[in-house]
């Protein structure tokens, strides 16, 4: 079991971190195949999970607002928000299909981004930007098709950026390895942590927080359980977590989940 989204504060910086926490399948895991990953359920938040609607009738069920574009977003399919729009303290957004299926999420993070990872993100917002993970692709997300995969069959991070600035995460561990991605801790609850420094990208870390990856992959039995979003901004505030871990902690903690002192 592993959680999607954290922040991540790294290197030499001395601040505090917080997190993101959305599973990918807080339960048993389903295979990897046709049906895709994540089985039926998808949740939020380390430590404090709830879940998260997985399809258009879940979503109007439970209040999310379905944004009125002109058109069918090719790469990640239908906007929904937690509200009129997008906001700090609900920083949340989930996409689906023309047919109704989960097709994707977004987290709008407050505060600015290191350069060298902006290339990952849009800039969808006055005081923040926005990374958006498709989790299928192709002719799905606006033909009206339904697919065997409840939650989705790929991760493509900023799939609507140029070829240089998005990502497919592996779904299964054992490829991040040839793509140079940094095994970190196994945590319960969480999972193997894999980090990717865009900087050196041959398993090894700069220790510099503007050279890490903003997702990292959560791998459990092998396969995709969860993804984490980070930045160095800390996004809770004295009104509470806003959907982002419970409690920031230092800097040497997020290290654990590293492997590395």
């Amino acid at each position: 079991m592993c959680n999607l989204g954290a922040l991540i504060l790294l290197g030499s910086l001395e601040a505090v971190n917080a997190g993101l926490g959305d599973t990918l399948g807080h339960v048993q895991h389903a295979t990897l195949g046709d049906a895709g990953f994540g089985g039926g359920v998808m949740e939020r938040t380390f430590q404090a999970y709830a879940t998260l609607p997985v399809n258009a009738g879940e979503l109007k069920e439970q209040g999310w607002v379905k944004m009125q574009t002109a058109k069918c977003d090719p790469y990640l399919g239908w906007e929904w928000t937690q509200g009129a729009q997008v906001t700090g303290d609900k920083p949340i957004v989930l996409y689906t299909t023309e047919g109704g299926q989960i097709s994707g999420i977004g987290v709008q993070m407050m505060g600015d981004l290191p350069d060298a990872q902006k290339k990952w993100s849009q800039k969808k917002y006055s005081k923040g930007w926005q990374i958006d993970v498709a989790f299928r692709q192709g002719d799905i997300m606006c033909s009206g098709k339904i697919s065997e995969a409840a939650i989705g069959d790929t991760l493509i991070v900023n799939p609507s950026g140029p070829q240089d600035g998005k990502m497919v995460v592996p779904l299964i561990e054992k490829e991040v390895d040839g793509q140079g991605w940094h095994r970190g801790s196994c945590f319960d609850g969480m999972g193997w942590h894999r980090y990717l420094d865009t900087a050196y990208r041959n398993g090894s870390m700069s220790w510099q927080a503007e050279n890490v990856f903003p997702v990292v992959g959560m791998y459990s039995g092998g396969n995709i359980n969860a993804i984490n979003f980070i930045t160095w901004n800390l996004q809770q505030g004295i009104s509470g977590a806003h959907q982002w871990d419970p409690v920031p902690s230092p800097s040497r903690h997020r290290l654990q989940s590293t492997c590395s002192s």
